[in-house]
């Protein structure tokens, strides 16, 4: 039994490895996957389990299934968590702020913009402004990016340094709280109903594979058995 769930084990792993792989590189998630993990694993677990196939080689072909898949898409989200707001995101953006003045300056008329909703002023944005995420002047209003341009300008080095100190600071306080909120919300989704309901037919899947292929090889094991005993009979007949 022990080496049954070794080698079901080393098939889960390798079938998260791989679902995590195709997954993050394509952005795409396939059906078929559901089906060839629980290949993978039902295989694995009936040579692991040898003739002792019953219910215990079932339900571990069972379990290491859903634990693959699961796995495999957990793997997944942390992937592209931490390439938009995790370490590898994070680097990025401090890069950007450090050496992108323009981008720097940004943060600047964030605050006037701010300034003038909280004085009631409107702030006209340009057509194809991207007011969710702003990264350069076009996505100001002219007035707005001037009034930030003097105020970067009227700063001496060591304040524009502690504006851009205190710039990351903040950033990285809102790339961990966005990164968790994200966990939180996309862990639900990857968990719907819908979802789990594949996830338990491919467990099941890998458990009828378990059993279908070690009935056939019995019964094949037991047809050999009576032709042998057919064959020692026939030569211990009197010629």
């Amino acid at each position: 039994m022990t080496k049954g769930i070794l080698y079901a084990a080393t098939a889960a792993l390798i079938g998260a490895v791989l679902w995590t792989t195709v997954s993050y590189l394509t952005e795409y998630e396939y059906d078929l996957a559901y089906v060839l993990v629980a290949m993978m694993v039902g295989l694995a677990t009936r040579f692991g389990f040898d003739h002792e196939v019953g219910y215990p080689a079932m339900i571990t072909a069972f379990v290491f299934t859903t634990l693959s898949i699961s796995g495999g898409k957990l793997a997944t989200l942390e992937l592209f968590i931490d390439d938009f707001y995790g370490d590898a995101g994070w680097q990025q953006e401090a890069q950007r702020i450090a050496e992108d003045e323009e981008y720097t300056i940004t943060f600047l008329a964030d605050q006037v913009i701010r300034e003038y909703k909280a004085q009631g002023k409107p702030a006209n944005f340009p057509l194809l402004a991207n007011q969710d995420n702003p990264g350069s002047s076009a996505d100001y209003p002219t007035d707005v990016w001037n009034e930030a341009q003097q105020r970067w300008a009227s700063m001496s080095e060591g304040e524009q340094q502690a504006f851009i100190d205190l710039t990351l600071d903040h950033n990285r306080a809102y790339f961990e709280s966005v990164s968790e909120e994200l966990r939180e919300e996309a862990s639900l989704g990857l968990f719907d109903r819908g979802t789990m309901l594949f996830i338990a037919v491919a467990g099941c899947l890998a458990a009828g594979i378990t059993r279908v292929t070690a009935g056939q090889e019995q019964a094949a094991f037991e047809e050999d058995e009576q032709e042998q005993e057919e064959a020692e009979a026939d030569s211990d007949r009197p010629v």
